[in-house]
């Protein structure tokens, strides 16, 4: 009974390659060299470099210190205290940790 069942697939197994390797079965294709642009801005990625930092004109460093101090908001929006909402997603996330890891 099981030769039965084996053998269109043993049949199969021989009859493949001899289909691959035909030539009606493959397909002419050409190679091509893959060169790659040469572009001289990418040596400005070339790791090791070092480059100077921006400088920043003075009256960008005023503005920005002004709207550092006189914005409530980039202060709450500091590193810190978490508040209730981040909380809440930690308990969540604990909680299914502790389900995963209970199954």
């Amino acid at each position: 009974m099981n030769i039965r069942l084996y053998a269109p697939l043993f049949a199969l197994s021989l009859f493949a390659p001899a289909v691959a390797a035909s030539p009606l079965a493959t397909t002419p294709c050409t190679v091509t060299r893959q060169v790659p642009p040469c572009d001289a801005s990418l040596e400005l990625l070339r790791a090791g470099r070092v480059e100077a930092p921006v400088t920043i004109a003075s009256e960008e460093r005023t503005a920005l210190r002004t709207a550092e101090t006189s914005s409530l908001d980039l202060a709450d929006l500091r590193a810190g205290e978490l508040t209730d909402h981040e909380w809440t997603l930690i308990l969540i996330g604990a909680a299914i940790v502790l389900v995963l890891v209970l199954i």
